[in-house]
């Protein structure tokens, strides 16, 4: 059937399909485009937890802020809308305020042709400010050691993992390489901080002592109608 409407419009079948598939590449790579530039849109992270624990009010509906190198949980004052001071911090915890962006992995230094042109291709990573005044980017990574999700300067993220990062389906669910293997574990008595579990075993070579508990990091965008939407 196809075949004959093709012959009734006069095309020859092998120009109707190249036709097709450029024309199919030139809509996904306009989507993709529109993906891009949505994922430039500045958001906020929310933190939901669904364990079966009695600490688990702590950790859901949660936001993430930035303190001493690292991702810290805390709850916002309802009467401000500013996040709630972490314990025993010394200043106000920075909201995280990020993006995703394109990390360029260190050019070769070699001399080689060949290395130069093989260096690894760039991949989505994700930034955040850390503060205000002077507005100041860092990188969000995972310590290849500790698999603690910290920021810090493209030197102090070197050789650690940094991405690729993206969304889930629905745009709300922040993953790291393809899943979204984050939990959160208590540092100290009700201080509790972003962990990536990569080998999804509860950390339990890394963890010693400590509650772990599985959880869900959500993207909050500004003046987007997806603000007031929660994957639960």
């Amino acid at each position: 059937m196809v075949l004959e409407l093709l012959g009734l419009l006069g095309l020859p079948v092998s120009v109707a399909t190249a036709e097709g598939i450029r024309h199919n590449k030139e809509l996904e790579e306009d989507r993709e485009e529109d993906r891009d530039d949505h994922r430039m849109q500045d958001f906020h992270i929310e933190v939901f937890c669904d364990a079966e624990s009695r600490k688990r009010d702590q950790v859901d509906n949660s936001i993430v802020v930035l303190r001493d190198e690292k991702l810290y949980l805390t709850k916002v004052d309802p009467k401000t809308d500013d996040p709630i001071p972490v314990p025993g911090a010394d200043e106000p915890p920075h909201l995280f305020n990020g993006f995703f962006l394109d990390f360029q992995p260190t050019a070769a230094t070699s001399n080689s042709i060949f290395e130069r042109l093989n260096q690894p291709p760039p991949f989505r990573g994700l930034v955040s400010t850390i503060s205000e005044d002077p507005p100041t980017l860092n990188w969000i990574y995972i310590d290849r050691n500790t698999f603690e999700v910290k920021y810090g300067s493209r030197a102090a993220a070197d050789g650690h993992i940094l991405g690729p990062w993206d969304w889930t389906d629905d745009e709300l669910g922040l993953m790291l390489e393809e899943w979204e293997g984050f939990v959160a574990v208590e540092e100290d008595k009700d201080t509790w901080s972003i962990y990536y579990d990569r080998d999804d075993n509860g950390l339990k070579n890394i963890i010693k002592g400590r509650r772990v508990l599985r959880c869900s990091l959500e993207r909050k965008v500004f003046g987007d109608d997806m603000e007031d939407v929660k994957r639960r």
